[in-house]
């Protein structure tokens, strides 16, 4: 019987194709872990856009409906500081 000669090539494949398989291996873990970071950042970022949402439809309300005396004056006392007529003023000097 003939010995067949082992090619000295076929260890160097096989230690390619194992480093390939494990790179890849290792890139699929890695993206793996980078979409399921991002789906939690859409997450949030979903629930953020639903709290905007709300306050635009918040504000929006309010700016069509018509606005009594007294969310006039609430909003007159809040962001203006205004008082009404009879309403008297305290400033605490003690400070």
């Amino acid at each position: 019987m003939r010995k067949q000669r082992k090619n000295p090539l076929v260890p160097l494949v096989r230690f390619t194709i194992f480093a390939v398989a494990i790179y890849a291996a290792y890139s699929i873990v890695s993206i793996q872990s980078q979409v399921a970071q991002k789906r939690i950042e859409v997450t949030g970022l979903e629930q953020e856009r639903n709290l905007k949402e709300q306050q635009v439809a918040r504000l929006a309300d309010e700016l069509e409906s018509p606005l009594d005396e007294n969310a006039i004056a609430r909003l007159a006392r809040d962001k203006l500081g205004l008082v009404g007529p009879r309403e008297r003023i305290f400033i605490n000097i003690g400070r």
